[in-house]
């Protein structure tokens, strides 16, 4: 037994006596090394030149260079013309060995790579005299994907010597391929053009109704790789598009408040100026009779007390409630609204007051049934706009986020009407250091809080609203005050408006002295304006009274990979948490778009 040594490896030859009348030497072994071509099959077109590569390498996959490869034509009757470059080559560094094959007339054959050390290695040559060939491609989407909105269109983009490594789907160049970009089927087997004998790449880009790319796919087609009278079927799988957010956005969210808590507490004071025939008369002289009947300093909510005994209150000002009470209509149980009519069938105190009213009704009197449903509904739907800024985090998919609340527009009757926070001077309406993520053509931004203040914003817009359908400088206070001062008194000489008026007729009335209800009316007066201000108030929370975050539609129409666009979608879902001081938290579900700064 001898050690025999080859290319740094080493194996064992046992050499044994020949039998009687045999003088062959004991067989060599082919499978120490591993020889295969890096392509099994060639189409080439004929009279074209191709390079066949052979890889040579120990079994355990290392490299072997400098190495001799013996080449041949099979069978050589039948190559009709084709030629090798040369007949044998060494392995370079990576253990390849290279030969060129000149193709001759259309036939078929095989070029073999041989070394003593290894198992031949075999290519199968086909020689064509036409470069078009057709194949079949099927686009489908990858396992577990599905569009975030249905994909209506599939464009094929065919190259030649371009590889999908050197290509951008977002900006892909033109392709001078003829019948290039092709419409193509999902998941249907589509037939395509293509150039045997140069490297194909297929591009496929899915759009939706919108035309923004959704998905995409490319798959490299290799010079020879489509066999002379075979079909040969191309899988092109669609993967999910990734985009890219812009900086900056400018950002409107939609938000829906109607019947919501926050909405009925601001409506509920301006309903009742007009929910009972006798109104407002009847709601005025309840503030004022409240006023009268409660303690110095105490709050007042225009309900007037039952009676009996009131604590704190001077006995000639609750004789004076009771003598007050005793003049007007008897409430109906369930009801609260006053009759025009006492038991005894005479006017009530309550259409006495309401008589001093001008008729017909004048503005702003006339305008209250409009001016209350304006402001019940001043919260159904609005619009607030913000700008978000983005800064990368040294992750593709990460960001840092700005979010600054810029303006609120109202929809009053049917006109916006904005106000800006800015210029209310609102503290805490930015937020620093939001989460954004990105997701295929998801955004996602992080939960985060601002100071929004809705109900300040929205008495803003419905004060401007009311001053410019009016003509009244802006002002609840303003609003009530010029409805009141519609009622006039004028028995002979004195001409009395407004709490004087309301004075002079519920004192005469009752046989008091003048004067005996103008404190007391002032003071009503002001709470029933306090009153409706309250409403707005307390939509406003403390700090950071908006919550609000979630995932929208990133959309991308000029094809560059750069969201220009956000918006609602299949996936979308952005809420908002309105935190009041005056009821419960309000959660609701809100629309966001955005464009591109």
């Amino acid at each position: 037994m001898r050690f025999v040594f080859l290319a740094g490896f080493a194996y064992f030859v046992l050499t044994v006596p020949a039998a009687c009348g045999d003088n062959r030497p004991a067989e060599a072994r082919f499978d120490v090394w591993d020889l295969s071509a890096q392509t099994a099959t060639f189409s080439v077109r004929s009279g074209s030149a191709v390079p066949l590569r052979f890889v040579l390498a120990t079994l355990g996959g290392q490299a072997i260079p400098g190495e001799r490869i013996d080449f041949a034509a099979i069978p050589e009757a039948g190559v009709a013309g084709a030629t090798l470059s040369a007949p044998s080559a060494l392995t370079d560094g990576q253990g390849v060995a290279t030969v060129t094959l000149h193709a001759g007339l259309p036939t078929v054959f095989e070029v073999t790579a041989q070394n003593p050390h290894a198992i031949t290695s075999r290519v199968m040559i086909t020689v064509f005299d036409t470069q078009v060939a057709t194949i079949s491609v099927v686009p489908a989407f990858e396992a577990g994907f599905s569009p975030p909105r249905p994909v209506v269109a599939i464009s094929l983009l065919q190259f030649q010597n371009l590889p999908c490594g050197s290509l951008s789907w977002a900006s892909p160049p033109a392709s001078s391929v003829p019948g290039s970009p092709q419409v193509v089927m999902l998941g249907a087997s589509n037939p395509v053009r293509v150039d045997r004998g140069q490297q194909t790449t297929l591009l496929g880009l899915a759009r939706d109704a919108g035309g923004t790319v959704r998905a995409t796919g490319c798959v490299d087609i290799a010079a020879g790789a489509v066999l002379q009278g075979a079909t040969l079927e191309v899988a092109l799988p669609l993967a999910a598009v990734v985009l890219a957010p812009a900086g900056e956005y400018d950002i409107s969210a939609q938000v829906l408040l109607a019947k919501r808590n926050i909405a009925t507490r601001v409506a509920t004071p301006w309903l009742d100026l007009t929910d009972c025939p006798l109104d407002p008369s009847q709601l005025w002289l309840d503030c004022a009779i409240d006023a009268l009947a409660s303690p110095a300093g105490a709050a007042l909510d225009c309900v007037p007390p039952e009676l009996g005994v009131l604590p704190g209150v001077p006995a000639d000002q609750a004789a004076l409630v009771a003598d007050i009470a005793g003049r007007r209509g008897e409430l109906a149980v369930g009801s609260a609204c006053r009759p025009a009519t006492r038991a005894d069938g005479t006017s009530s105190l309550d259409a006495k007051l309401a008589a001093l009213f001008p008729n017909p009704a004048q503005s702003p009197a006339v305008d209250l049934d409009l001016i209350s449903g304006l402001a019940a509904h001043v919260l159904d739907k609005f619009f607030l706009t913000s700008t978000l800024s983005l800064e990368g985090t040294g992750k593709l998919d990460a960001f840092r986020g700005t979010h600054t609340l810029q303006n609120a527009t109202f929809i009053i009757g049917s006109e916006p009407v904005t106000t800006s926070v800015l210029a209310l001077g609102i503290a805490d309406s930015q937020a620093r250091f939001v989460d954004v993520t990105t997701s295929g053509a998801g955004l996602t931004v992080g939960q985060h809080g601002l100071a929004v203040r809705i109900g300040t914003l929205a008495r803003q817009a419905f004060e401007q609203s009311v001053s410019e359908r009016l003509g009244l400088a802006p002002g609840i206070d303003v609003l009530l005050a010029a409805v009141f001062d519609l009622a006039s008194w004028h028995p002979d000489t004195d001409h009395l408006t407004g709490c004087d008026a309301l004075d002079a007729l519920v004192c005469t009335e009752v046989g008091r002295q003048p004067g005996c209800m103008r404190q007391a009316c002032q003071a009503g007066q002001a709470a029933l304006i306090a009153r409706t201000e309250a409403g707005f108030a307390s939509a406003d929370g403390e700090g950071d009274d908006l919550q609000w975050g979630g995932t929208v539609d990133m959309s991308d129409a000029d094809g560059d990979g750069i969201a220009e666009a956000l918006g609602p979608g299949p996936a979308s879902s952005w809420t908002a948490q309105f935190r009041s001081s005056g009821g419960p938290v309000e959660t609701v579900d809100s629309e966001l778009s955005a464009t591109a700064r």
